[in-house]
């Protein structure tokens, strides 16, 4: 197989991590921002250490309370978007506990201080597009509880302006290539019971939206599906994963499920037995139980990716079952579709996590154990083995 041509250039982010690949290699990049939120915690936490230790806090009687620490709050921060910008820089949004921020920086000296657009406690920066002829970002903001929508920033700015509204969630905008001022994003409807409360986000949809009229167009929608992370090639061809929709609300019980029942009773049992046992006494319930850290890996079976909870190692053992030559976590039925001129839907990949187009009709994707690339006879190379890349952006 040929080697990927090098000027292929690869941006991804695996959770809070940035990376880039320029031919065969991958190199990691530092979030200085989340760098510099953990030191401010750390710094935070010692100065008021003083009211939880010592013998002022022991004659008070107050209980020793550490915030989270280093590894904790990597495990809460996420990088939600990213997009080439101008020269050697990227465009990435990353939220860690109730802040969340966009940022620019240099691939080429990781040293060099980030640029700053905004960041805040109280709105949520989510997936984005950057649009090089003009400065301008298209990202999805989400200040409400259950609602999110389209924000256009102005070139080299932190204000911004709503393009899209409603009862509904907007996400992964994109721009379009042939039509200057077209986005093209996903969108589902947020459904409430008769008594306004919160229930469910319905089925996601494809949408593309004129800039100068307004104008909104439902280009795709596939009964009981979602249809999400849109992208359009050379020829306006539109590319985008289908999964199967999960309904909101309970789910029917099935007879496997009513059979499992005395065993997850007990498993129940056990573990809040063991966690009262951690908690006050420090000593699991014994010697030979289960090693804390042991569970919390094996834990890490059930994955929240793109707005679902997967079961990555059953993907993992059905994709190898199926024959995969680079099995991942993505389960089967979410597949990379594109959707011909004449409307037919041509399911492309199964078990693809995110992805993006290549200049040459290629694609390169993410199966959320290796990051591949796939030429227009889609013959498949690695390019680099990377767990949970759940953003990739190539140019």
């Amino acid at each position: 197989m040929e080697p990927m041509p090098m000027n292929d250039r690869i941006i991804f982010a695996s959770r809070n991590r940035l990376g880039c690949c320029e031919g065969n290699s991958a190199v990691f990049a530092t979030c200085h921002y989340l760098e510099k939120y953990k030191r401010n915690r750390e710094t935070i936490e010692k100065k008021n250490a003083w009211k939880t230790e010592g013998m002022g806090a022991a004659f008070r009687q107050v209980q020793p309370q550490h915030g989270p620490g280093p590894e904790d709050i990597d495990a809460r921060a996420v990088v939600n978007g990213l997009a080439f910008a101008r020269d050697n820089k990227i465009v990435y949004s990353l939220s860690v506990e109730s802040y969340s921020g966009i940022f620019l920086k240099n691939l080429k000296d990781d040293a060099e201080i980030e640029g700053h657009i905004i960041h805040d406690n109280k709105t949520a920066f989510l997936n984005l597009d950057y649009r090089r002829e003009t400065d301008e970002i298209i990202a999805s903001v989400q200040d409400s509880a259950w609602e999110r929508h389209l924000a256009l920033f102005e070139p080299k700015s932190s204000r911004y302006r709503k393009v899209t509204e409603g009862e509904c969630v907007d996400e992964n905008p994109v721009w379009g290539r042939q039509a200057d001022r077209s986005i093209y994003y996903d969108s589902a409807g947020v459904g409430k019971d008769g008594a306004g409360r919160f229930f469910g986000v319905g089925e996601k949809a494809i949408n593309r939206l004129d800039l100068d009229s307004g104008s909104i167009t439902e280009l795709v929608s596939v009964p009981k599906h979602d249809c999400f992370l849109p992208r359009v090639d050379q020829d306006d061809r539109l590319h985008f994963i289908k999964r199967p929709y999960k309904k909101p609300g309970p789910q029917p019980m099935t007879f496997k499920d009513f059979l499992l029942i005395p065993w997850r009773l007990s498993r129940a049992i056990y573990s809040f037995l063991q966690f009262f046992s951690m908690r006050y006494t420090g000593e699991p319930l014994s010697s030979a139980g289960p090693n804390p850290t042991q569970a919390k890996e094996k834990d890490l079976k059930e994955i929240f990716l793109n707005g679902n909870m997967i079961n990555a190692e059953q993907a993992l053992k059905e994709n190898r079952a199926k024959g995969d030559a680079f099995p991942g976590i993505a389960p089967r039925s979410w597949e990379l579709t594109r959707r011909e001129k004449d409307g037919r839907l041509i399911c492309i990949k199964k078990g693809v996590i995110d992805f993006d187009l290549t200049e040459n009709g290629g694609i390169v994707y993410s199966n959320g154990k290796y990051l591949i690339r796939m030429d227009r006879q889609c013959k498949e190379q690695v390019i680099e083995k990377v767990d949970l890349i759940n953003r990739v952006r190539v140019r």
